[in-house]
């Protein structure tokens, strides 16, 4: 979509302007432009996949490197540009905490479905978390805090291997860590990473639910300004990136009373407003589903969702502009697939003997939908092979 074409349609449609520099806007876009809701992807990178969909316009912004306060007057100066108040979406957490902390602003331009910021803090620190789904009664793993090297000693007393050390505040101490989680099988694997980190704390120590990557279920949700839950979709992980502790690459829509439950607990709790993607672990020793982490904003997976009939951007856009939209209903056993990331996973795990053949081909019989590849809108998806071989010829080289 041109941008004239964009600012035309807006006239007699709310506009919805998608602001990310992450590969779930491509989904989003989707999700809305596919439904004739004129959408407008606001990116300060020019290696986005989703500029390439033919569902959105597209703006450029000033990074967050430039300053969160540069990013704030381009997105008041696009606001201003529109021809009706917009939807904001934020689809990564860089820039959804930069619009909940400067939302005022930005709400004389758009309706933003967001937490308030006091709230969405909370919700970026891995410890008010924990905390959080312990208040509404929900299961957690075995954690403790590390702030300083006696409670670093305490939590090798407290926690049991195998364990994962990870950032509190993923966000803002990933630059200066490099990593997400690290995985600790002994105590010394342990203390060797603490050792090097310590200066870049605190962080949080937190035990290993064991099981495969099947146990892990994940919820979509969107709650309405008032904090009553709207919409709500559960489904499970198949396979991830990379295997244990990274984002899904294959996974199912499958309803569950109790997942669904659990996460309502949690984000009516937190007094929640938006989309959020809950995530929780099956625990084979208790049979109880233990809560690990909320995002506040669609999963990397949302593409999911809607293929199953619960598109949780559309139902977003039609509570704030008082839209109708049509009834949903969750369709179990609907698979979404990330190819790009899977193919090769699944081919070198199964050179390791982790995966066989038909373990690999038999789930794909279920897809409906792909994170990038989409016969409707295929740009985006040559975009990111081409982007994907260029990654590997230039690390090989």
């Amino acid at each position: 979509m041109k941008l004239n074409e964009f600012k035309r349609a807006s006239e007699a449609t709310r506009p919805a302007v998608v602001l990310s520099d992450d590969e779930v806007a491509l989904p989003v876009v989707r999700d809305l432009g596919r439904q004739r809701i004129p959408t407008l992807l606001v990116t300060p990178g020019r290696d986005n996949a989703a500029r390439f969909s033919r569902y959105c316009a597209v703006m450029m912004c000033s990074s967050l490197g430039q300053g969160e306060e540069k990013l704030i007057a381009d997105l008041e100066a696009i606001g201003a540009t529109l021809p009706q108040r917009g939807v904001l979406f934020s689809c990564d957490d860089d820039y959804l905490v930069a619009v909940s902390r400067h939302r005022a602003p930005l709400e004389a331009y758009y309706d933003v479905p967001l937490p308030e910021w006091e709230r969405l803090r909370a919700l970026s620190d891995k410890e008010q978390q924990l905390l959080l789904a312990q208040a509404a009664g929900v299961a957690t793993p075995i954690s403790s805090i590390v702030r300083d090297v006696d409670d670093f000693r305490a939590a090798l007393e407290a926690v049991p291997f195998p364990c994962l050390l990870k950032p509190i505040v993923a966000r803002d101490q990933f630059r200066a860590v490099e990593f997400k989680v690290v995985v600790a099988q002994t105590r010394g694997q342990l203390e060797e990473a603490y050792t090097r980190h310590a200066s870049s704390g605190p962080f949080l120590l937190q035990e290993i639910i064991p099981g495969g990557d099947e146990q892990v279920w994940i919820a979509g949700t969107y709650h309405d300004a008032a904090s009553r839950c709207v919409a709500r979709f559960t489904g499970r992980k198949l396979r991830q990136h990379p295997r244990g502790f990274g984002v899904a690459r294959l996974c199912e829509s499958r309803w569950s009373d109790e997942v669904a439950d659990l996460a309502d607990r949690v984000l009516t709790e937190a007094r929640y407003h938006g989309v959020a993607d809950v995530e929780f672990k099956r625990d084979p020793r208790d049979g109880r589903l233990k809560f690990m982490e909320i995002n506040a904003r669609q999963g990397y997976w949302v593409a999911l969702p809607t293929a199953a009939g619960v598109n949780l951007s559309l139902i977003a856009y039609a509570d704030v502009t008082g839209a109708t939209c049509a009834p949903f209903r969750q369709r179990d056993g609907v698979r979404w697939i990330d190819a790009l990331h899977d193919a090769p996973d699944s081919i070198r795990e199964i050179r390791r003997g982790e995966l066989s053949v038909r373990e690999w081909i038999s789930p794909l019989a279920g897809v409906r939908a792909d994170a990038y590849l989409s016969v409707r809108d295929p740009r985006p998806g040559l975009y990111a092979m081409l982007r994907m071989a260029r990654w590997h010829l230039t690390t090989r080289t």
